[in-house]
């Protein structure tokens, strides 16, 4: 086998295993993280992009980076860029230069930013997702653990105690078959059961408890995105208004992200006369389109009011 070969076709992106991912926190963490950078690529829908630039590879870039660069490679062709950003600091105090490598293209270069490239923002302030997707990725995987044991725990009814390594061994064994929740069969020695001591088990698990905040943090995780998931579980309704103020508090994050790339697109058009477009997609989309609906149907029942009242008042005058 070759160096350049790759064995599995998962081990491009990061080591694969089929471990329990709930005994491994660190790849835990990363599955929450990976996962919801899956969801995040269909928030948008490029068009007129060239065959150069995959929208994938675009979205990834500006997501994890928060910036992407636009220029054209010794090849003559335009491709994007995950490019470090420096140099004398305009009046704005924002980036001049983007400092660009791709040893795939045997491509290095300074870029001028407005020069011979553009610079497109993921937001405002160049953050990209990765910093909020670490946050909720680490309150999930300490959810999920948690959930674990409390799961775990519950099908222990008691404390063993054992007073030498032999009855330890079977001990061990024992919390061993409840964990893979098998049935228990015959176990120990004697010697075991000379040595077994056991002490009543109280426990609270909360798994109901653990199980809201679960669903507290995934939705909490989908609002900051834009996406509509409700965690009103101790209620059976909430109101209308409660709606409307819950859907408002979901737009401006992925609204400003949409700015800039309408604004970076016009910029890439300009620069390299091409026709790109950008607009949500998938379930952000939906939910705009059912804001819309919605904001139409409360402008048509305020006209309608109104007319109402404008032939009341006629007739009352008459």
């Amino acid at each position: 086998m070759t160096h350049n070969t790759i064995p599995n076709r998962n081990n491009w992106n990061f080591e694969y295993s089929f471990q329990n991912l709930l005994k491994d926190k660190d790849e835990l963490f990363m599955s929450h993280i990976w996962y919801q950078f899956i969801r995040t690529q269909k928030m948008f829908e490029w068009r007129g992009l060239p065959n150069t630039i995959p929208q994938q590879d675009l979205e990834r870039i500006l997501q994890l980076n928060g910036n992407v660069t636009w220029g054209i490679a010794n090849d003559g062709k335009l491709y994007v860029y995950r490019g470090g950003l420096g140099g004398q600091l305009n009046q704005y105090r924002r980036p001049t230069i983007s400092i660009v490598a791709v040893p795939y293209l045997n491509f290095n270069k300074t870029f001028k930013i407005g020069d011979d490239c553009v610079v497109m923002l993921n937001d405002d302030y160049y953050m990209g997702l990765i910093t909020m997707f670490e946050r909720y990725a680490s309150l999930m995987t300490e959810c999920d653990i948690s959930l674990r044991f409390a799961l775990f725990n519950s099908r222990i009814p008691m404390l063993i105690s054992a007073d030498s390594d032999s009855a330890k061994k079977d001990a061990e064994e024992i919390l061993s078959q409840i964990e893979r929740g098998r049935e228990l069969g015959v176990i120990g020695t004697n010697t075991f059961y000379k040595g077994l001591q056991t002490l009543p088990y109280a426990h609270d698990t909360k798994i109901n408890d653990l199980l809201e905040l679960n669903q507290y943090i995934k939705a909490s995780w989908f609002n900051e995105l834009g996406v509509e998931a409700s965690y009103n579980m101790k209620r059976e309704a909430i109101n209308s208004a409660e709606v409307g103020t819950g859907i408002a508090a979901l737009l401006p994050l992925t609204d400003n992200m949409l700015e800039c790339r309408i604004r970076g697109a016009e910029e890439v058009n300009n620069m390299f006369g091409l026709n790109i477009s950008v607009d949500f997609s998938s379930s952000w989309k939906k939910l705009r389109e059912e804001e819309r609906l919605s904001l139409e149907e409360i402008e048509s029942e305020i006209k309608s009011k109104n007319k109402y009242n404008e032939e009341k008042e006629v007739g009352e005058n008459q």
